[in-house]
């Protein structure tokens, strides 16, 4: 095996291990559609070593690395383009804090919010991440902001009604991804 296999060895047993520590902390019950996700991401970079290690599969391995990391960033950002869609029926919450999802190169944090809907009450993260910075600068604890929810499932969220350009350009990103790698299948 080439020294590219060991890379990709490892790529995909990491990946397997996050797969498996997700499924033993139960994120498929509390979060399917985001396991979902994961298993098809494992899944695919697992397609992508295998056809690597067929003789002449290196064209397919490419093809199923740039369709899979391509559809992975493209449906993170549809999915913050829906949210910002479905979520249509504005509220009044109480901001709680956040949650960070650091990162070396960008952290994110998704702010929590407490509110009443039909009744009940709700303590949820937002649908969408932001930058520490707006938080920071925008957002008091305990305070009361405006917030638009899904109507059909009230527990979904998000802080404004606007489609920001990062994440249609990150979506447009994913989408070249994914033609990158198809465009092996015509070399």
């Amino acid at each position: 095996m080439e020294f590219e296999g060991f890379d990709l060895l490892f790529c995909v047993a990491a990946f397997g291990w996050i797969v498996y520590m997700a499924f033993k902390q139960k994120m498929h019950k509390m979060d399917p559609e985001s396991f979902k996700f994961l298993a098809l991401i494992f899944g695919g970079l697992l397609l992508a070593f295998i056809c690597f290690l067929i003789p002449g599969g290196a064209k397919y391995t490419f093809v199923l690395i740039g369709v899979t990391i391509g559809g992975m960033i493209t449906l993170i950002f549809y999915h913050n383009i829906k949210s910002v869609a479905i979520c249509n029926e504005e509220i009044i919450g109480v901001y709680q804090g956040y949650n960070s999802y650091p990162s070396k190169t960008v952290s994110s944090y998704a702010p929590i919010f407490k509110y009443k809907y039909n009744g009940k009450t709700y303590v949820r993260q937002c649908s969408n991440t932001y930058s520490f910075k707006k938080l920071d600068k925008d957002m008091v604890k305990g305070n009361e902001y405006r917030i638009y929810i899904n109507p059909k499932n009230p527990s979904s969220f998000v802080l404004n009604k606007k489609v920001g350009i990062k994440n249609v350009l990150c979506m447009i990103f994913g989408l070249m991804c994914i033609f990158v790698g198809l465009s092996a299948l015509f070399v």
